[in-house]
């Protein structure tokens, strides 16, 4: 839809979109479509979507052929969608109204069957649904329009300011395998900042990090300007970190310098502990 008629339907809805949910709706159809061709969307994919907004990506979806399942916060919204495409489609379309960070997979939705995800994320959520993901059964395939700084932190490379602890854990899953440049005009309203697709294709053997590793990793980060043998580690895992750092020669290296590979050694001591 245009701007104008996205503003038409928003306030017959009586919806005024809410910067904390992160509510700004694509007009561009030429998105919709690059995100379809990116996601290799075909006939029978099962696709969960979050944040479907006015279901300007769930119609090229379901017009794909694929099952939709969509998980939408806003009442009024979920209520839209319900109606707009509940009721024809049956089984291609399910929607729930719950947080995305609590169901960031929508669990069981298609009983543990390979699913892909297409979505226009709301940027306040891109970090902590990203770590739900990770805890999730792993999707093959995320096609995510997200803000450019969140996908600069998620695609960073050791000795850059992005990297960060999410950098690391989503390496280990996934490889990116495109991204593509979104203008902030692309959406109502206009957000201040421009946005990218974001591609990421599951690894062939995904390595995924502890919860012990990832208290470490970004207890590390926290301190990010120190150097790792100076620095500060969850007091219970204090001599692994130690033995990692000194072993491998980075205890005067800052987090943010350490190689992905290196992480991946962390993570392995502490499953040895």
């Amino acid at each position: 839809m245009t701007p104008s008629e996205t503003l038409a339907l928003l306030t017959q809805l009586d919806i005024r979109p809410q910067k904390k949910l992160g509510q700004n709706f694509l007009i561009d159809s030429n998105i919709v479509q690059k995100s379809l061709v990116l996601g290799a969307v075909v006939e029978g994919d099962n696709i969960v979507e979050v944040g479907p907004g006015l279901g300007a990506l769930t119609r090229g979806l379901i017009q794909k052929g694929a099952n939709v399942f969509a998980v939408e916060r806003d009442p009024k919204l979920y209520e839209y969608l319900l109606t707009l495409f509940d009721q024809e489609l049956g089984e291609q379309f399910k929607i729930i109204n719950e947080d995305a960070v609590a169901f960031p997979l929508a669990e069981n939705t298609f009983q543990n069957s390979e699913v892909k995800v297409i979505a226009n994320l709301p940027y306040s959520i891109t970090s902590p649904w990203l770590e739900g993901v990770l805890e999730s059964s792993l999707p093959k395939k995320m096609v995510l329009l997200v803000q450019k700084e969140a996908a600069d932190r998620v695609l960073s490379v050791a000795n850059c300011k992005q990297f960060s602890a999410l950098t690391i854990f989503v390496a280990g899953a996934y490889r990116k395998s495109g991204i593509y440049p979104v203008s902030a005009n692309c959406f109502y309203p206009k957000p201040k900042v421009d946005s990218v697709l974001m591609v990421l294709q599951r690894r062939e053997s995904p390595f995924l990090y502890s919860k012990k590793s990832k208290n470490i990793v970004r207890e590390l980060f926290m301190h990010r300007r120190k150097r790792i043998g100076r620095g500060k580690s969850v007091s219970a895992m204090k001599d692994i970190v130690a033995e990692w750092a000194v072993t491998l020669g980075l205890e005067d290296l800052r987090p943010e310098q350490v190689d992905l590979e290196f992480w991946e050694q962390l993570e392995l001591r502490v499953r040895n502990s």
